[in-house]
């Protein structure tokens, strides 16, 4: 720090008696300080203290500000007079700096682990102690007058838990050098709490005492938005899946309609035909017949209209021919081209659903691996037996 230095101007008691060089150097003194000095020791005097420590500022010629650390030790007569007085100053400009920034440092620590609201801990390897700021205290849901006690922590983490993080301890110590892991805590009034820890070990150079220092963070709240998460995209996966069975029905009950419109119009066709047939001229003719069987020769040599009988046979037998066609193509080939109709109709559902059943399956399998990897470690082997094998479940 540099300014224009300035000479200060003190009351003539405070460098009475002072020669030249002495004034000069009291001089450099910040006024302020140069008074709180001068009274400290003057107190220190009237008790008859044997020491006195005092920590002012001074301006040097080139202005900079040094911290000097005084220490004054008082000499004594019987009556109390002061004898005479040792002092030393020491330079603590540097060490002072260091301090201002170590506080500053730890200050804005301090806003950034309250604003993210991380619990701060410390775990001395020899001795087995723990240290914990507020923040840890209210994430455990400890009294902060309680000293934390390892032991104890331990056994609020979960049972399903326990053996993880203490792997996850000793991995750290035995030379990763690192520790991070999650766990869950059940706390005194049975509320679950997600945890999630980071801490690097520290070893002192010259005891080589180790310790872990690491954070704590309350992620209950981001565990349930990921689980609310997977369950909505379970349900749009549902929804997904239900929604191309119902596409899938749609499409064989409009095939299924369709055959059946193509089986009524075929219904229709044949009906009118079977109605349009000659079976009543058959009729006619044959009582026209009956009734000229004692007679029959001569109404055969001279009826008239026994000479177009012939031809009007052959007509009625062409016309009945003609509606047996029609009657074969609808009654017969028809529905068979309708029951093929439906066969492929319901194939391509089977196809359609088998394929939606393994889109479903693939859809679990990626939420067992999304879940693995957001827990940092692979899924083990009782979630992936669990997802079923894609077999063909409807048959053609």
């Amino acid at each position: 720090m540099r300014a224009k230095p300035r000479l200060a101007t003190f009351p003539s008691q405070l460098i009475a008696g002072r020669d030249g060089a002495a004034a000069i150097e009291f001089a450099l003194i910040f006024p302020e300080d140069l008074r709180e000095v001068t009274e400290k020791a003057d107190a220190a005097r009237r008790r008859q203290e044997p020491m006195m420590s005092a920590r002012y500022r001074r301006w040097d010629p080139d202005g900079t500000i040094h911290y000097i650390q005084n220490y004054q030790r008082y000499f004594y007569a019987s009556d109390g007079r002061t004898i005479r007085s040792l002092g030393a100053n020491i330079d603590i400009t540097e060490s002072h700096r260091r301090q201002l920034e170590l506080e500053a440092l730890s200050i804005r620590f301090s806003i950034a682990t309250r604003a993210a609201q991380a619990g701060v801990w410390e775990w001395q390897e020899r001795t087995n102690e723990l240290w914990w700021n507020d923040t840890m205290h209210t994430i455990y849901a400890l009294p902060a007058t309680e000293r934390p006690v390892h032991d104890r922590v331990l056994k609020l983490i979960h049972p399903d838990d326990i053996a993880f993080a203490n792997a996850a301890w000793s991995n750290a110590l035995q030379g990763a050098g690192q520790l991070r892991v999650q766990f869950r805590l059940v706390r005194s009034d049975g509320a679950v709490v997600h945890v999630d820890n980071l801490a690097v070990l520290v070893t002192d150079p010259h005891s080589g005492d180790r310790r872990l220092v690491g954070i704590s963070l309350d992620i209950s709240e981001r565990v349930a938005a990921e689980q609310r998460e997977r369950r909505l995209q379970k349900q749009l996966m549902e929804a997904s899946h239900q929604s191309g069975m119902a596409e899938v029905a749609t499409g064989v009950l409009h095939n299924v309609g369709n055959v059946l419109n193509s089986l009524g119009i075929s219904v229709s066709t044949a009906q009118a035909h079977i109605q349009a047939a000659p079976q009543e001229r058959l009729e006619r003719i044959a009582a026209m017949l009956d009734g000229q069987k004692e007679q029959t020769a001569e109404f055969i040599a001279n009826d008239p209209r026994v000479k177009v009988l012939p031809e009007y046979l052959r007509a009625l037998g062409s016309q009945m021919k003609r509606t047996c066609d029609v009657l074969h193509d609808e009654v017969l080939d028809r529905p068979a081209d309708a029951r093929a109709q439906l066969a492929v109709g319901v194939a391509v559902a089977g196809l359609v659903g088998d394929h939606l059943l393994a889109q479903r399956r693939v859809g679990h399998l990626h939420e067992l691996l999304v879940v693995a990897a957001r827990r940092h470690r692979p899924p083990r082997l009782g979630e992936v037996v669990e997802v079923p094998v894609l077999e063909a479940e409807h048959e053609a």
